[in-house]
Protein backbone atom coordinates (compact mmCIF):
# COMPACT_ATOMS: atom_id res chain seq x y z
CA UNK A 1 0.00 0.00 0.00
CA UNK A 2 2.69 2.61 0.69
CA UNK A 3 4.29 1.94 -2.67
CA UNK A 4 0.80 2.37 -3.92
CA UNK A 5 0.42 5.80 -2.28
CA UNK A 6 3.93 7.43 -3.27
CA UNK A 7 2.85 6.64 -6.87
CA UNK A 8 -0.16 8.40 -6.60
CA UNK A 9 1.92 11.20 -5.19
CA UNK A 10 4.46 11.07 -8.14
CA UNK A 11 1.49 10.67 -10.26
CA UNK A 12 0.41 14.23 -8.97
CA UNK A 13 3.64 16.15 -8.96
CA UNK A 14 4.82 15.28 -5.31
CA UNK A 15 7.99 14.13 -5.51
CA UNK A 16 10.13 12.42 -2.59
CA UNK A 17 11.83 15.49 -1.48
CA UNK A 18 7.99 17.03 -1.21
CA UNK A 19 7.02 14.27 0.55
CA UNK A 20 9.38 13.99 2.84
CA UNK A 21 10.03 17.59 3.88
CA UNK A 22 5.74 17.88 4.38
CA UNK A 23 5.63 14.74 6.66
CA UNK A 24 3.39 13.14 4.25
CA UNK A 25 3.06 9.32 4.72
CA UNK A 26 0.13 6.73 5.05
CA UNK A 27 -0.61 7.85 8.10
CA UNK A 28 -1.26 11.01 6.60
CA UNK A 29 -4.23 9.13 4.81
CA UNK A 30 -6.08 8.30 8.34
CA UNK A 31 -6.31 11.95 9.53
CA UNK A 32 -7.55 13.19 5.93
CA UNK A 33 -10.23 9.89 5.73
CA UNK A 34 -11.33 10.77 9.20
CA UNK A 35 -11.78 14.49 8.52
CA UNK A 36 -13.55 13.69 5.25
CA UNK A 37 -15.96 11.38 6.53
CA UNK A 38 -16.95 13.63 9.35
CA UNK A 39 -17.26 16.71 6.94
CA UNK A 40 -19.62 14.65 5.25
CA UNK A 41 -21.78 13.91 7.60
CA UNK A 42 -21.01 10.08 7.98
CA UNK A 43 -21.59 9.11 11.56
CA UNK A 44 -19.37 8.64 14.06
CA UNK A 45 -20.39 4.76 14.72
CA UNK A 46 -19.69 3.94 11.10
CA UNK A 47 -16.42 5.78 10.88
CA UNK A 48 -14.68 4.09 13.38
CA UNK A 49 -15.82 0.84 12.36
CA UNK A 50 -13.84 1.57 8.93
CA UNK A 51 -10.67 2.90 10.41
CA UNK A 52 -10.67 0.96 13.48
CA UNK A 53 -10.97 3.46 16.04
CA UNK A 54 -11.29 2.35 19.59
CA UNK A 55 -13.36 5.44 20.81
CA UNK A 56 -14.20 8.64 20.31
CA UNK A 57 -11.39 10.74 21.54
CA UNK A 58 -9.20 8.69 19.01
CA UNK A 59 -12.21 9.95 16.33
CA UNK A 60 -11.76 13.40 17.66
CA UNK A 61 -7.30 13.67 17.53
CA UNK A 62 -7.65 12.47 13.59
CA UNK A 63 -10.06 15.09 12.76
CA UNK A 64 -8.76 18.32 11.50
CA UNK A 65 -11.57 20.80 10.57
CA UNK A 66 -11.10 24.07 8.14
CA UNK A 67 -12.28 27.50 8.73
CA UNK A 68 -14.43 26.61 6.12
CA UNK A 69 -16.11 23.79 8.05
CA UNK A 70 -17.78 26.04 10.08
CA UNK A 71 -19.69 28.32 7.60
CA UNK A 72 -22.97 26.45 8.55
CA UNK A 73 -22.31 27.54 12.03
CA UNK A 74 -22.09 31.01 11.01
CA UNK A 75 -25.12 31.09 8.90
CA UNK A 76 -26.64 30.00 11.91
CA UNK A 77 -25.67 32.56 14.05
CA UNK A 78 -25.99 35.45 12.02
CA UNK A 79 -30.36 34.40 11.97
CA UNK A 80 -29.64 34.27 16.09
CA UNK A 81 -28.33 37.55 15.40
CA UNK A 82 -30.06 40.08 13.31
CA UNK A 83 -32.93 39.28 15.55
CA UNK A 84 -31.61 42.14 17.91
CA UNK A 85 -28.61 43.37 20.24
CA UNK A 86 -27.05 41.14 22.45
CA UNK A 87 -26.53 42.41 25.62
Amino acid sequence: MRRSLVRAYEHIGIRDKVRIDRGLCFHSWRHYLNTTLRSNNITDGKLRAMVRHSGSQMTEHYTHFKASDYEDIKKVQAKILKFGKVV
